[in-house]
C-alpha cells in the first residue's frame, strides 16, 4: 500500500529524542490541543528499566518539513512531565486538554507494590503539575488503571479502564500488551471537579462491569438519546471484543460481542448530516498468511453489524512500501489502533504497517505509518 494521488500530504514530521521522557519513550496516545499544539503520553524506562509515564508537549505551528525536537536544536517540545517511581511499573494511557490544562490518565504503583489508576492536571502552557489522584473508591480494590480519558461537551471527563484486577495481571496497555484480569469501570467526574486547583475527592457517578474486562475507550454520544460508547473485551482468555452502549449516568442499555473483528483497539461514532449514525470499531486480526490485517467494522446504532472490512498491504506495494511482502508475507503486520469519524459519515484509521517479529529482513524494510480513509459504504478512497 503506497500513497495513492489523492491522499493528503504530510505537513510536518516531528519526533523527539529521550531528553524529553527517558528511555525508548513508547507513546500510546496523543491529541491535537487548543492551542495547535500536540501531547503525547505513553511510557518510557527509569534508571531501574522499569516503565514510568511520561506527557510532552509539541508546539503548535511547526514548520512544514522533518523535525528533531530536542532542547539544543532550533524547535524543540514545550515541556514535559514524567511521573512514578523508580523499579515500579507507571504509565500514561490516555490525554485530554481544555483551553488551560492537560488531564492524563494512566497509572501507577503505590507502596504496596499494587497499580492504581492515576490522573494528574497539569498546565497547558507550562507543563507544572496542578494536581494528581488515584480517586480510591469502594470499587477501585485491587489493581486498577485508566485505559481512556474524553472531555464531555459539558466540560467534565469520562474515563475508563479496569478495577479488582489481581496482582501481576497486567501484562502492558494498548500497543505493548493488555490486562489480564479485572472488572471494567467507566466513571465521570463534573467540570467543577476538574476545573479548579484541588483533585476530585470522588467520581460523580461510577459504574463496574463485572462481565468485562476493561474499558479500553470511551467516546460520548449526543443527540436526542445522549450516553457513552464503551470498547472492551470478555473476560475469557479468548478477549472477545465487546462494545457497550450505556446512558448519561453509565447504566448499560446494551451489550454486544464481535468475535469475528478480531482485537479491538479503538470505537468512534459516527454522524450523518449531524445525526448518529451508529459506531465504527477499529483493530486488526490475522490473515490467511499468518500475518495481520486491519480491520474496521461499522455497526448500528443498536449494534448489529452493517459490514466488516479489512486492509492490509498488498503484495509488492507502491514507493517505499514497494517489494514488502513478495518473499515472506507472514513478514506483514497492518495494526490499526485509533479510528475517528469524519463529517461525510466515514471514518479515519491510524494504523502501522511492515515488519515484525525475529524473521530475517533487508534492511531497506522497516515498520511505517499508515492512514486509511474509509467512505460511508465499505472500500476505501486512501
Amino acid at each position: 500500500m503506497g500513497r495513492p494521488n489523492n491522499s493528503p500530504k504530510e505537513i510536518f514530521y516531528a519526533a523527539t529524542s529521550e531528553t524529553c521522557c527517558g528511555e525508548d519513550p513508547h507513546a500510546v496516545h496523543g491529541i491535537e490541543t487548543p492551542d495547535g499544539g500536540f501531547v503525547l503520553t505513553g511510557k518510557s524506562l527509569d534508571r531501574d528499566g522499569e516503565w514510568q509515564g511520561f506527557a510532552v508537549k509539541f508546539p503548535a505551528n511547526i514548520p512544514s518539513g522533518s523535525h528533531w525536537l530536542d532542547p539544543e536544536e532550533k524547535i524543540s517540545y514545550e515541556w514535559s512531565y514524567v511521573f512514578g517511581s523508580d523499579d515500579a511499573k507507571d504509565g500514561g494511557n490516555a490525554v485530554a486538554a481544555t483551553e488551560e490544562s492537560v488531564f492524563v490518565a494512566g497509572f501507577t504503583t503505590d507502596s504496596k507494590n499494587r497499580l492504581q489508576r492515576f490522573l494528574a492536571k497539569l498546565d497547558l502552557k507550562s507543563g507544572d503539575l496542578i494536581w494528581k489522584t488515584s480517586l480510591p473508591t469502594r470499587n477501585s480494590k485491587g489493581e486498577s488503571a485508566f485505559e481512556s480519558l474524553y472531555l464531555t461537551k459539558d466540560g467534565g471527563l469520562v474515563g475508563s479502564g479496569f478495577v479488582q484486577g489481581e496482582e501481576e495481571g497486567v501484562e502492558g496497555f494498548k500497543s505493548y500488551g493488555n490486562p489480564q484480569s479485572g472488572k471494567a469501570f467507566l466513571l465521570h467526574l463534573s467540570a467543577s471537579q476538574v476545573s479548579g486547583n484541588t483533585p476530585p475527592q470522588t467520581p460523580q457517578w461510577e459504574q463496574v462491569y463485572p462481565d468485562v474486562l476493561s474499558g479500553k475507550t470511551v467516546k460520548e454520544i449526543q443527540g436526542t438519546e445522549p450516553g457513552y460508547v464503551v470498547a472492551t473485551s470478555t473476560r475469557d482468555e479468548k478477549h472477545i471484543p465487546v462494545v457497550m452502549r450505556v446512558d448519561i449516568k453509565g447504566n448499560l442499555l446494551w451489550s454486544n460481542k464481535y468475535p469475528g473483528h478480531g482485537e479491538l483497539t479503538d470505537i468512534t461514532v459516527l454522524s450523518k448530516e449531524g445525526k448518529p449514525d451508529g459506531f465504527a470499531m477499529s483493530g486488526h486480526r490475522k490473515d490467511s498468511e499468518g500475518g495481520i490485517d486491519g480491520v474496521m467494522t461499522k455497526i448500528s446504532p443498536k449494534g448489529a453489524i452493517l459490514w466488516s472490512y479489512h486492509y492490509g498491504n498488498p503484495e509488492g506495494g507502491f514507493g517505499m512500501f514497494r517489494g514488502l511482502g513478495l518473499r515472506e508475507k507472514k513478514l506483514i503486520y497492518d495494526e490499526c489502533w485509533g479510528i475517528d469519524g469524519t463529517p461525510d459519515g466515514g471514518a479515519v484509521m491510524a494504523c502501522g504497517t511492515g515488519i515484525e517479529e525475529c524473521e530475517p529482513f533487508e534492511a531497506d524494510e522497516a515498520l511505517y505509518d499508515e492512514c486509511t480513509l474509509i467512505p460511508e459504504e465499505p472500500g476505501e478512497v486512501w
